[in-house]
C-alpha cells in the first residue's frame, strides 16, 4: 500500500476494508446532512458495550445484518437500543442508515411494464410479487446480473436487464465500472481530459484507437494513464532510461509505461521500467498502444476469468485474488475516484457496474448450510459462561463428507481430547483451517488437497447442541466463506 511515495505493509483492517466490496456502494454519510438514525450490523458478531470503549463490560451481543436504532454518538461509538436496554457498538463494525434511506444510495429504476420480483437472483426463484416502469428501488446487493431491492417489507431480487441506475452514485462505486467495450468518445473530449498535461498531450487519438482495437472503455485508459503521469510513477510516462534488468546490464534505451504495469514491490518505478524494456515499449505510442492490448489480454478480456473492472483487476472475486493488476490495496478506489470525475467531467451518463462480491472458498459441508452457533461470543452449552467461540458450527448427521474450504497440504489429521478426530490444512498465506469433531479422517500429514475435496467425515457422537463439524481458521489475513443464502460470513 502507497503511503506518500513509499510503500508499506497494510494492516489486515485495511485490507478487508478494500476486500468488502459494500464499504464502496453505500452512502458516505456525514453529521449534518444525512441524520443516522440506524446502523446494521457488518460483523458476524459484535460485542454491545455499557459504553464507549473496549474497557466496558459486555452486555450482550449483536449479530450480522441486525438493525438497531442509534441513540447517540460518541467517538467512533454508536449507542443502540436493543430488547429494552441500551448499550453501545464500535461504529467501524456497522453500516450507517439514514432517517429517509436505505443502506444504499445507489438508485435503481424500473423500465419494464411489469417486472417480477423473486426470491433470489435467477427465474429459478419464486415470485413474490411485481412492480412496474418508472419505480424507483435502492440497491442492497448485486448478483449475476440480479439487484436485489428492498420489496414491502421483503428482500426480493429484480433482473438487471430492466432496470437502470440513476445518479448520484458514490465515485467509489466507479472501480465496479464494467470497462470491456468503447464509449465511444470524441477526440476533442479525451483532449478535454488530459488538458495541460506535459506527457500525454496530442495523444487522444492513440487513446481512441486503443479502445476500438482492443475493446476497451478509451475514457477508462485516458484517465489511468493521468493517474500515472501525475503519481510517485511519472518517469515511466515521463520516459525513463534503463541499463539493467533484472540485475544484469543491457544496452541501455529510453522506456514508456503509462499504464504503470508491472510497477509492483518496493520500487514500482524500476521493475516497471524494466518490464517496459523486455516489452520493448521505446516510445510512448507503443506504451499506450501495446500496453492496452496487455491489459487486454491479461485482465479485460482474460480467457479463463475476465477480469473487466477495477476491482476485478485488483482482487479478482471470481479466482480467489489470482493475478492482481497490483499490490496496492487503494488502487482500484483511487482509481475509480479519477474515472468517476472523468465522467462527471464530460457528463457521461451511461454506465454499467458490476458489483462483485469476494468469494474465496468452498462450503465445508456441502448440502448443509445451517450454523448453529456462530463466531464471536457465545454462552458455552456446557459451562453456562459467556466465551469466545473461534469457529462455526455446522449441524450435519453423521458420516456426512467434509472438504476442504480451499487448496492446500494437510498439516496435522490426528485424534484430540478437544478436538477428537480433526485436520488442519495450510493454504499458504499464512491462512490454515481446521475441520473438528469427525467421525473419520480421510487424509493424512502431507497430502495435498483441492478446494472441495473430500477430507473427513462429520462425527456421530451426540453433544448438547447436536452432531456438529466446526470450521476454525487461524489466519493472519481475512478470510471470507460464503454460504448459500446469505452475505460472507468472516471468520478470523
Amino acid at each position: 500500500m502507497r503511503n506518500g511515495s513509499s510503500w508499506v505493509t497494510p494492516e489486515r483492517e485495511s485490507v478487508e476494508h478494500y476486500l468488502n466490496s459494500r464499504n464502496f456502494y453505500e452512502a458516505n454519510w456525514q453529521e449534518g446532512n444525512h441524520p443516522i438514525k440506524y446502523v446494521q450490523i457488518a460483523s458476524s458478531s459484535l460485542r454491545m458495550r455499557s459504553g464507549p470503549s473496549t474497557s466496558y463490560d459486555i452486555i450482550d451481543m449483536t449479530y450480522r445484518d441486525e438493525i438497531y436504532p442509534v441513540l447517540g454518538e460518541s467517538e467512533g461509538w454508536f449507542q443502540i437500543r436493543k430488547d429494552g436496554r441500551t448499550g453501545w457498538v464500535g461504529a467501524s463494525f456497522v453500516h450507517r442508515i439514514g432517517e429517509d434511506t436505505g443502506v444504499s444510495n445507489i438508485r435503481l429504476r424500473v423500465t419494464a411494464s411489469a417486472l417480477n420480483v423473486r426470491t433470489g437472483p435467477s427465474t429459478d426463484y419464486d415470485r413474490i410479487g411485481q412492480v412496474t416502469s418508472g419505480e424507483v428501488f435502492l440497491l442492497q446487493e448485486h448478483q449475476g446480473g440480479w439487484h436485489k431491492i428492498h420489496y414491502h417489507g421483503m428482500e426480493g431480487w429484480v433482473s438487471g436487464d430492466f432496470t437502470e441506475i440513476l445518479d448520484d452514485v458514490p465515485a467509489s462505486t466507479f472501480q465496479f465500472l464494467v470497462l470491456s467495450g468503447t464509449v465511444p468518445a470524441r477526440a476533442s473530449e479525451i483532449n478535454q481530459l488530459i488538458g495541460n498535461d506535459p506527457y500525454l498531450q496530442g495523444t487522444a487519438s492513440l487513446f481512441r484507437q486503443a479502445g476500438r482495437d482492443n475493446g476497451i472503455n478509451e475514457i477508462y485508459l485516458v484517465t489511468h494513464a493521468l493517474m500515472e503521469s501525475e503519481g510517485v510513477s511519472h518517469n515511466l510516462v515521463e520516459g525513463i532510461r534503463v541499463t539493467e534488468v533484472n540485475g544484469r546490464s543491457v544496452t541501455p534505451r529510453t522506456v514508456f509505461n503509462v499504464y504503470g504495469i508491472g510497477a509492483t514491490g518496493k520500487d514500482p518505478v524500476k521493475s516497471g521500467a524494466e518490464f517496459a524494456y523486455e516489452k520493448g515499449w521505446t516510445t510512448r505510442e507503443a506504451a499506450i498502444l501495446e500496453g492496452a492490448k496487455w491489459i487486454a489480454d491479461e485482465f479485460i478480456h482474460r480467457s479463463v476469468t475476465p477480469q473487466d473492472t477495477l476491482y476485478k483487476m485488483r482482487w479478482n472475486p471470481g479466482s480467489e485474488g489470482e493475478n492482481p493488476y497490483t499490490s496496492d490495496i487503494q488502487w482500484a478506489e483511487a482509481l475509480g475516484g479519477r474515472l468517476a470525475e472523468s465522467y462527471r467531467q464530460l457528463d457521461l451518463d451511461s454506465v454499467n457496474f458490476d458489483i462483485s462480491v469476494y468469494k474465496t472458498r468452498a462450503w465445508p459441508v456441502p448440502g448443509y448450510t445451517r450454523i448453529s452457533s456462530p463466531y464471536g461470543y457465545r454462552i458455552h452449552p456446557i459451562r453456562g459462561t459467556l466465551q469466545m467461540h473461534i469457529g462455526i458450527d455446522i449441524p450435519a448427521p453423521g458420516g456426512t463428507p467434509i472438504v476442504a474450504a480451499k487448496s492446500g497440504r494437510v498439516t496435522v489429521s490426528r485424534f484430540g481430547e478437544s478436538y477428537g478426530n480433526w485436520v488442519e490444512i495450510d493454504h499458504g498465506q499464512g491462512i490454515t483451517t481446521r475441520y473438528a469433531h469427525n467421525s473419520k479422517n480421510l487424509v493424512k500429514v502431507g497430502d495435498w488437497v483441492n478446494k472441495g475435496e473430500t477430507i473427513a467425515l462429520v462425527g456421530t457422537r451426540e453433544a448438547p447442541r447436536g452432531t456438529i463439524s466446526i470450521l476454525r481458521c487461524a489466519t493472519t489475513t481475512i478470510t471470507l466463506i460464503p454460504y448459500p443464502g446469505s452475505r460472507d460470513i468472516r471468520i478470523v
